[in-house]
């Protein structure tokens, strides 16, 4: 009985939207419950993201100990091609000076 009370009130109610009685009336509904949609929003949001990052907290730790070991053989790389670099300057240098002078020289730490 319920059931069929609910549905015939579904139905008068849309009919009366298609005859725009209920315009006015669904204009204020929809600015009184706008916030109340926002904040339940809000919250499933919050609520989901919470939930998604416990359920691949294992993977996020793995893929932060995969960048970590990637980031510290870029940082071995970046050293090994400054000392690169820095033979590459000497090496040029001797050269530059053993062209220009024919000299000949030797590594010394003053």
């Amino acid at each position: 009985m319920l059931c069929l009370a609910l549905l015939g009130l579904a139905l008068l109610l849309l009919v009366l939207d298609m005859q725009g009685v209920l315009g006015p009336a669904k204009g204020l509904a929809q600015a009184a419950l706008q916030p109340v949609e926002q904040r339940m929003t809000q919250t499933r949001r919050g609520v989901g993201e919470w939930w998604n990052s416990l359920l691949h907290l294992g993977s996020q730790r793995a893929r932060i100990t995969d960048l970590e070991q990637q980031l510290a053989q870029a940082q071995a790389r970046v050293l090994q091609l400054e000392a690169a670099e820095a033979t590459n300057l000497a090496l040029g240098q001797q050269l530059g000076i053993l062209q220009t002078y024919g000299w000949t020289t030797v590594q010394a730490t003053v």
